[in-house]
C-alpha cells in the first residue's frame, strides 16, 4: 500500500510553531490521526501500550522523567498522547501536565472519535487546547500532490522540508519560515503584518502567491478560504469515488480490500465504540438503524418513519442518530433559517462519511460533495478563518438546494449537486435572488476539469465540474 502525507500535518505543524495550546485531533476511526501526529512528534505515549500505560499512571512527573523532558533542548519537544481518553482521569492528567510543563514543550492529543464526545462533557481544559477535526482524503488534498511520492516528505507546495525533520526542529524559526505549505513569507514578516486583515483571513500561509501579487490581483475571495484550481488525476478521482477518502481503502484501491475494510469498520463502530461509550443495549436494533441510514444518505431524516421500522420510540431514534453522528458514521445538515429555532424544528438531512458505501449514483454524488464541504467548513472554523456552517434550503413549495455554506451568519455559497445532468436548476437562481448569495453553483460530478477559478467573481448561477470546484477547497 502506498503512503501519503496529509494536509493536516502542515496544519498541525503551523499550530506547533505558533501556539502554546495543546492540539486535540479528533475524527473518525481509521482516518489517519495517529499516523499523522506521529510524523510530528519526538515522543509518543499510547494508552493501549501496557508499558506506556504504566508511565501515564505514574503521573506527569513520571512522564517527564521517562521521556527525558527535563533536559535542556534547543527547541520545545513535541509529545503525543494517543488514545488517552481511555484513561478515566485523562482530563485532570492533561490539565496538571500542561499547567506545570506546557511552557517547555508542545502537546498533541489524539484518540478515536470518542475524544470529541468526551471533550464536550466539561470545560476543565478551557483555554488550554485548540481542536482540529480530521477528515478523509478529498479532491483538494489529493490534487495538491503526488500521492505516491516516497521519502516521507510532504510533497509539492505543502512542505519545503521532510516530515521527520519538521518534527525535530524549531518549526517556527528554522530558515525563518512558517512550516509546510503555509510558508510563503518569512515568520518575521508574518508576525509584523496584520494577520486579521481581509475580513479575518490569514493572508500569508494560505496564499499561494506572494503578498504583492495577491494585492495586485485582488481576487474576489481571499486566498485564505479558497485556493486556485488544480487538476486531479483520473486514477485518484476514480479511487475517491469508488473507494471513499479513508486512507487505507483509498490508497490500496482494491475492491475486495475495501469491502472487507468497510465491514470491519462498521462492526467495530457498532459493537465496540457504541458499547464502550454509550448505554445503548439494543445493539441488534441499532445495527438495523445503521443499515437503514446507509440507504438514506442525502435524504431528510423522518424520525417517526425510522422508529416504526426499527420498532423503537422516535425520541430514541433521535438520540441514536445523534450518537452515530458523534461517532462519525455520518453527519447531520439542518435547513437554514435566519430564525435558528425554526431550523431546529425542521428535519435534518443525513450524510454518510464514507460516500463509497452509497449505492445510488445520485445520492452518492450529493454525499460526495457534501463531505467535501463539511471538511472545508470544519477546517475553516478550526483555523479561525471565521464562523462557518453547512446547511440546506427547502421551502413549503418543495424548492430545495442541496447545500448552503453560511459565513459569519450570512449565506455565502449555494450548491446543487448533479451526477451528470447539466441543465441548470431554477432553484439556484430563486434562492440566490432572495438571499443575495455571492456564489451559486450547480456541481456536476461526471464533468471534465476546467482550469478556471470558480470564485473569480460573484455572479449568476454557474454550472461547474466537481473536479474544479472541490479542488479549491481543503
Amino acid at each position: 500500500m502506498r503512503s501519503a502525507a496529509r494536509i493536516y500535518q502542515a496544519m498541525l505543524a503551523e499550530h506547533l510553531a505558533g501556539s502554546r495550546q495543546m492540539a486535540f485531533v479528533s475524527g473518525p476511526r481509521q482516518v489517519g490521526k495517529t499516523t499523522t501526529c506521529r510524523a510530528l512528534a519526538a515522543a509518543t505515549l499510547n494508552w493501549d501500550d501496557l508499558d506506556d500505560r504504566e508511565i501515564l499512571l505514574g503521573g506527569p512527573r513520571r512522564v517527564v522523567d521517562a521521556l527525558g523532558l527535563h533536559r535542556l533542548s534547543e527547541r520545545p519537544p513535541v509529545v503525543l498522547f494517543d488514545e488517552l481518553h481511555k484513561f478515566p482521569r485523562w482530563k485532570s492528567f492533561l490539565k496538571g501536565f500542561f499547567d506545570v510543563y506546557g511552557g517547555g514543550l508542545r502537546i498533541l492529543v489524539t484518540g478515536s472519535s470518542r475524544l470529541d464526545v468526551y471533550r464536550r462533557g466539561g470545560d476543565s481544559l478551557m483555554g488550554r487546547y485548540f481542536l482540529y477535526r480530521m477528515h478523509p482524503f478529498s479532491v483538494g488534498e489529493a490534487a495538491s500532490r503526488d500521492l505516491g511520492q516516497a521519502g516521507g516528505e510532504l510533497p509539492g507546495r505543502f512542505a519545503p522540508f521532510p516530515v521527520g525533520e519538521a518534527a525535530l526542529r524549531d518549526l517556527g524559526q528554522a530558515r525563518g519560515e512558517l512550516p509546510g505549505y503555509f510558508a510563503h513569507f518569512p515568520a518575521g514578516e508574518a508576525a509584523s503584518r496584520d494577520l486579521g486583515q481581509a475580513r479575518g483571513e490569514l493572508p500569508g500561509y494560505f496564499a499561494h502567491f506572494p503578498a504583492g501579487e495577491a494585492a495586485s490581483q485582488a481576487p474576489a475571495e481571499p486566498p485564505g478560504l479558497v485556493r486556485p484550481p488544480r487538476p486531479i488525476g483520473d486514477d485518484d478521482f476514480e479511487a475517491l469515488w469508488e473507494h471513499g477518502g479513508f486512507p487505507e481503502p483509498f490508497l490500496e484501491r482494491d475492491i475486495r480490500f475495501t469491502r472487507r475494510w468497510r465491514n470491519l469498520r462498521s462492526a467495530q463502530l457498532v459493537r465496540e465504540e457504541v458499547r464502550d461509550l454509550t448505554r445503548i443495549q439494543q445493539l441488534d436494533q441499532l445495527e438495523v438503524l445503521v443499515r437503514l441510514l446507509s440507504g438514506r444518505s442525502g435524504q431528510q431524516i423522518v424520525y417517526d418513519n425510522l422508529a416504526k421500522q426499527v420498532r423503537i420510540a422516535a425520541d430514541t431514534v433521535r438520540r441514536w442518530i445523534a450518537t452515530l453522528a458523534d461517532l462519525h458514521l455520518g453527519f447531520l445538515v439542518r435547513p437554514w433559517f435566519r430564525n435558528l429555532s425554526r431550523s431546529l424544528r425542521k428535519e435534518p438531512k443525513w450524510y454518510l462519511r464514507d460516500w463509497g458505501q452509497v449505492a445510488d449514483t445520485g445520492q452518492r454524488a450529493e454525499t460526495f460533495v457534501a463531505c467535501h464541504f463539511a471538511k472545508a467548513v470544519d477546517g475553516w472554523n478550526d483555523l479561525g478563518l471565521g464562523e462557518f456552517e453547512l446547511a440546506y434550503l427547502r421551502d413549503k413549495e418543495r424548492r430545495e438546494v442541496d447545500l448552503l455554506v453560511v459565513r459569519d451568519g450570512e449565506p455565502w455559497i449555494l450548491a446543487e449537486v448533479k451526477h451528470g445532468d447539466d441543465s441548470l436548476s431554477p432553484h439556484l437562481r430563486y434562492y440566490q435572488d432572495r438571499l443575495r448569495t455571492p456564489f451559486a453553483f450547480q456541481v456536476v460530478v461526471d464533468a471534465d476539469y476546467v482550469d478556471r477559478n470558480c470564485f473569480e467573481s460573484p455572479g449568476s448561477p454557474l454550472i461547474v465540474p466537481a473536479r474544479t470546484l472541490l479542488s479549491q477547497l481543503l
